[in-house]
């Protein structure tokens, strides 16, 4: 397909809001770099398109217009490969389908790993134009607004399906995965410790643990063969590259996002603090719906018990920040409320420590 219009400057040279190219390390995927006099050059309708998608450039963007929902540039591409959609028109890559085929569509891109961003139109025309009128009375220099209000709604991804239907009978498991240094009193030849969260979106729950792991990597392999993850979220900046080798290989490339920057795992009191501003466990100043789990943590300053493995069935710093991790990715999905209120959370028992858990049947008890 040869198309009749140049892309505009910020595909043909794209770089993160910080910058930086694809070919640099630390380049952040999930962004685009575009500035306000480019977004004001583009139509009312791509102008909002984009200040949506530069923030979410790891995501297929299916934008609400009228009855249908259209893709545009790459996720146009990807539409037309993955669901063999035709091209509408002629002038820049740009595809779409009927609002009633969302759920048929949608179910098969999550499969093959896509993550999908669900933009819908949160007025009509007749709302828009009793907006612009009610401005205008106020404000006579009100400049008109030609583009109806639209918003991301939902998010769906491989290991975050809350819908029994799409995720299908055996649990699903979103991986939050952080590492930190060997502790005093690890066992001898220890090279790295893990924080893990292993979240189940269709019955919200939540597993913690954390252990320390050989050269080899065995506890960690374990662990990716028994839960089986559909996605993965990496504390980027602190996992060692045998570590993300060994994700990668377990989880497809699509379904695994590196958290860097202002979007790494926060430490466990940055953790505790959020969960607590949150109000996911109840404002209660007893902290009376606290998880048991979290207790070290409580933001009532409940003495904490000794960390590490074996800490009295309680989740120490390193699973919290584990924790904190999933949850910043939830809270982008917009799932973070519905997952956490139930307050489903529980230890995992140490990888390869003897004690027999399959995660694809784990749904109904975490404890194995």
């Amino acid at each position: 397909q040869i198309w009749s219009a140049e892309p505009p400057f910020f595909l043909r040279d794209p770089r993160d809001r910080y910058g930086r190219r694809p070919t640099d390390p630390a380049f952040d995927a999930r962004t685009l770099k575009v500035s306000e006099a480019e977004l004001k050059g583009l139509s009312p309708g791509m102008e909002q398109f984009w200040r949506i998608k530069k923030d979410n450039m790891d995501c297929l963007c299916c934008f609400k217009v009228g009855k249908f929902y259209e893709l545009f540039e790459d996720d146009a591409h990807t539409a037309h490969k993955e669901l063999e959609l035709n091209y509408m028109g002629k002038t820049r890559p740009h595809t779409g389908f009927p609002e009633s085929a969302l759920d048929k569509y949608a179910e098969q891109l999550v499969a093959r790993g896509y993550r999908l961003a669900i933009v819908e139109q949160m007025e009509t025309p007749l709302q828009l134009a009793e907006r612009n009128r009610v401005a205008k009375v106020q404000d006579p220099k009100h400049k008109m607004i030609k583009a109806v209000h639209r918003e991301i709604c939902s998010m769906l991804s491989a290991g975050t399906l809350t819908s029994a239907a799409l995720a299908g009978p055996e649990a699903r498991w979103l991986l939050a995965l952080a590492q930190a240094l060997p502790e005093k009193g690890d066992p001898e030849g220890t090279v790295g410790r893990f924080g893990v969260c292993l979240v189940d979106a269709a019955s919200s729950k939540f597993a913690l643990c954390s252990f320390a792991d050989g050269p080899t990597h065995t506890r960690l392999r374990t662990l990716l063969a028994e839960a089986a993850p559909a996605e993965a979220v990496l504390c980027a900046e602190t996992l060692s590259a045998d570590a993300s080798l060994l994700v990668s290989i377990a989880v497809r490339a699509r379904c695994i996002s590196a958290m860097r920057g202002t979007d790494r795992f926060p430490d466990a009191e940055t953790t505790a603090r959020e969960l607590a501003a949150g109000g996911y466990f109840g404002q209660s100043a007893a902290c009376a719906g606290w998880p048991e789990v979290l207790a070290n943590f409580r933001p009532d300053g409940a003495p904490p018990a000794t960390a590490g493995e074996g800490s009295g069935g309680r989740a120490d710093a390193l699973a919290l920040s584990a924790l904190g991790g999933a949850v910043r990715y939830l809270k982008r999905l917009l799932l973070d409320r519905e997952l956490l209120s139930l307050g489903e959370i529980e230890l995992l028992p140490t990888p390869g420590g003897g004690c027999a858990w399959d995660g694809r049947a784990a749904a109904g008890g975490l404890g194995g």
